[in-house]
């Protein structure tokens, strides 16, 4: 519940004196932390009246306004943020201009925008490709307005208010529409703190004649399953008997679990909550969508080993009810930098439809289809108009003749259900994706991953006549970025290249490829360079606050650490200061080998060994997580005795309080039995070096071991000798080795 009368006497103590700023900042932060963004715009009001020169209350203000759906103030907020220099929320902030612009269908303003913001030097990779995928979906979505392909999306009669009305589906059991509302519903709701008016429930309607729809309040209500804190909407089971649903608790919806309640006697049951694997603990865990048969679950989260933001996850159905297996992720083809919610699995078109803030798109979360021989390597299709718009497009589904999806297109704020009507849901799907996608090869070198494409045919003469909108024009320095610019037979504001302060266009250079030893004598190479070579993953990354490290290896049912594996932590630790570390994520797993919960509890194991040796090196073990998931054989992936070898594995992600960057090395496995003396000859490394990279091992090596390498080998490797582990996938497709399955090769 918003606490109005205890906001005003804290504003009204603190009027007027600039010493009052931290305790009204600590105020926001908690307010903003927790989500409650309509407390925390109060608060930053008014510091920012106080202390014009605190950015990141500005920047924080203007993420409320957003979150709030208050878009005029924002884009005044991330403009003004956008056009003073030297902070460290300008990228973001023109990242979120650009956005809302496209909301607006400013696409050839909003283009602009993301065309200097790739080229300033400051913003990091990921933002970086996230306007690439965005300045695409500028160009697609002016192409878009001259096409009609015939599909049609109507507003669902009789069934919305003047509320929020979101993810609608049809319980095969009554037949009845059920969906969630933030409408004022028999029984108890609290109100909520990011937008006016209550926290959603779930609700039932009945389609009577005369299109009407009444309010089902009998048989087979929710009224076990509200709470007076949000539930989303969710999924039933083919025979109407299971129902999956999420349920967030506080004012901000926040700290959301999925549950599922069962029908019986003619009653919702009260809702049991899904284990761990389903339901991480500290993440927000929602939208689930189950399988026909109620054995598969498709629902998003945003916990740690994810591409960024929220993602698409899968679990499946032990032998006992609700038993889940360990979350599976989607893979970084389906899951982007920013969020993939919703998801939808068309069974009879083996196909999975989920919406994005992070693909090529045409503004906010667009609906796109994942088609495929594997969910890790699938085609990625924009839906197109009518499904997409220029706002959100969320929770696509289909029932029989029907399907639903849900946006906020008629006045960019308020959600709504919309509907469309579907003869065959598989001849739909398919002529819903079908179509060429031929694109004029400038614009698709943008594309990092040619496969998340736009499935409206795109060829190049329909670009004839439509600038590019490339900024211009650098030799007279102007002291806005926003600038307005006469465009045909209006002015346009576009970005304006000239305000990017002088002498940052470029990223420092790469030094000397050779090395250097450090003070534990670990001969790092002493090059600052990405990781360029070809084959090659190793390398140093981008300054970043969150990343990902090197995979440490483990022998056959062991959570012993390798001499390789404490050398790559002991090079860990040196780069990074322990005061800088704020959390250090362990990834467990195992291969495919050996029973279920043998390989769970192995992968514990894995994870508190490395635990363990990173606290010998001085990093608090309250900083250390360890999440066990099991075994690692992506569905529809062939089983190889090399790819078990990279799979019995700990992936590090470590979070720091400042951007760092980190050298990390590549993988080589061993085809042939061999020492590092003779390895470093072959491959042209100095023997010391590469002694040292890989922790002195003392023993030979046997067929299947792995080594470390910082550099690309000199001498390039001899396939009949390493593989390395991205040329693995073309090795296995090259040279048949039919090893029994069970035949294992210890390092």
């Amino acid at each position: 519940m918003r606490k109005v009368i205890l906001i005003a006497f804290i504003l009204s103590a603190h009027i007027g004196f600039s010493q009052s700023v931290p305790k009204l900042v600590e105020f926001a932060e908690a307010h903003f932390e927790a989500h409650q963004y309509l407390e925390a715009i109060e608060y930053y009001e008014k510091i920012v009246s106080i202390d014009k020169q605190n950015i990141e209350s500005r920047y924080k203000l203007a993420i409320c306004y957003q979150q709030t759906l208050q878009y005029d103030k924002a884009e005044v907020a991330f403009v003004a943020l956008g056009n003073r220099p030297d902070h460290p929320f300008r990228a973001r902030s023109l990242y979120y201009y650009a956005t809302l612009r496209m909301h607006d269908s400013a696409y050839e303003e909003a283009d602009s925008v993301y065309n200097v913001l790739i080229s300033m030097p400051d913003a990091s990779p990921e933002l970086i490709d996230l306007s690439r995928n965005h300045k695409e979906g500028c160009l697609l979505a002016i192409r878009q307005k001259k096409i009609d392909r015939g599909f049609k999306v109507d507003v669902l009669e009789g069934i919305n208010s003047k509320f929020h009305d979101f993810g609608a589906v049809v319980n095969p059991g009554n037949l009845h529409l059920v969906f969630a509302t933030t409408r004022n519903l028999p029984g108890e709701q609290f109100e909520g703190s990011q937008y006016d008016g209550l926290l959603p429930d779930l609700a039932a309607y009945e389609h009577r004649r005369n299109n009407r729809w009444v309010y089902a309040g009998g048989d087979q209500n929710f009224e076990n399953i509200n709470t007076h804190w949000a539930e989303g909407s969710g999924s039933f089971t083919a025979d109407g008997k299971k129902f999956y649903f999420s349920s967030c608790l506080g004012e901000a919806a926040s700290d959301c679990s999925i549950y599922v309640s069962y029908l019986e006697k003619d009653k919702w049951t009260k809702p049991v909550v899904l284990n761990e694997y389903v339901n991480e603990p500290g993440s927000e865990n929602k939208h689930p969508y189950i399988t026909s048969s109620g054995d598969t679950l498709f629902f998003s989260s945003d916990r740690p080993g994810g591409a960024g933001g929220a993602d698409i996850w899968m679990s499946l159905t032990g032998a006992y009810a609700e038993s889940w297996s360990p979350a599976i992720n989607l893979g970084k083809v389906i899951n982007s930098s920013e969020n993939e919610i919703t998801p939808y699995y068309s069974e009879v078109f083996s196909c999975l439809v989920f919406a994005s803030d992070g693909h090529v798109g045409y503004g906010g979360y667009d609906l796109y289809a994942a088609k495929g021989q594997s969910f890790f390597e699938p085609h990625v299709y924009n839906l197109g108009a009518p499904f997409n718009s220029t706002w959100d497009d969320t929770y696509f589904n289909i029932s029989d003749s029907v399907g639903f999806l849900t946006t906020n297109r008629l006045d960019g704020k308020i959600l709504d259900l919309f509907s469309f009507q579907v003869s065959d849901e598989k001849l739909f799907l398919s002529l819903l994706i079908s179509g060429e996608s031929l694109i004029d090869a400038r614009i698709m070198s943008n594309l990092r991953d040619t496969r998340s494409i736009d499935i409206v045919t795109l060829r190049v003469e329909d670009y004839q006549g439509y600038e590019l909108y490339e900024a211009v024009n650098f030799e007279k320095p102007k002291p806005d970025l926003i600038v307005e610019k006469q465009m045909g037979a209006r002015p346009k504001k576009v970005y304006n290249p000239e305000a990017i302060a002088d002498g940052t266009g470029t990223q420092n250079g790469t030094q000397g490829a050779g090395s250097r030893r450090t003070g534990g004598g670990s001969y790092l190479p002493s090059g600052a360079g990405g990781r360029a070579s070809l084959g090659f993953s190793g390398g140093r990354s981008e300054p970043s606050r969150d990343q990902s490290f090197e995979k440490i290896l483990f022998d056959f049912g062991m959570a012993v650490l390798r001499p390789q594996a404490k050398a790559a932590l002991n090079s860990m630790v040196e780069q990074v200061s322990i005061d800088d570390i704020s959390k250090i994520s362990l990834f467990g797993f195992a291969d495919n080998l050996g029973g279920e919960e043998y390989n769970m509890e192995l992968c514990k194991k894995r994870g508190e060994a490395v635990k363990t040796y990173l606290t010998t090196l001085g990093v608090p073990a309250e900083k250390v997580f360890v999440y066990p998931r099991g075994e690692l054989t992506p569905e529809g992936d062939s089983d190889h005795w090399f790819k078990r070898i990279l799979r019995r594995r700990v992936e590090v992600q470590i979070e720091t309080n400042t951007p760092v960057s980190l050298l990390s090395a590549s993988t080589y496995i061993l085809r042939k039995p061999n020492d590092l003396i003779e390895i470093a000859r072959q491959l042209g490394y100095e023997s010391d070096a590469l002694i040292a990279w890989n922790g002195h091992p003392k023993k030979p090596l046997q067929k299947g071991s792995t080594i470390r390498v910082y550099e690309p080998a000199p001498n390039p490797p001899n396939m009949a000798n390493f593989i390395t582990e991205e040329n693995l996938f073309e090795f296995l497709h090259k040279v048949e080795l039919n090893a029994p399955p069970l035949e294992v090769f210890r390092d």
